[in-house]
């Protein structure tokens, strides 16, 4: 686990999960995107997944907290309640 703060403006650019990710939106609001680069917005209580090997990268205009927790394998069964 880890606690990650991206600044007004910043971003972690695109990179490979080698792990897979929860990304949990702690306070602020920000972006995720996966491989296709689209952007989905995020804010605070908002969490996002991503499968080890997936492309992605997050962002912000406002600055974000987050949560990053991060597993060998998550195997999330319903995607779609999760932001």
């Amino acid at each position: 686990m880890h606690v990650v703060e991206i600044a007004a403006g910043g971003e972690i650019g695109p990179h490979v999960a080698g792990f897979g990710q929860l990304f949990v939106c702690l306070d602020g609001s920000g972006w995720v995107a996966a491989a296709n680069g689209e952007r989905v917005s995020i804010s605070g209580g908002e969490v996002a997944y991503f499968a080890r090997g997936e492309l992605h990268s997050k962002g912000s205009g406002e600055g974000l907290r987050a949560l990053i927790i991060q597993v060998r394998d998550l195997d999330v069964r319903d995607r779609s309640s999760l932001g």
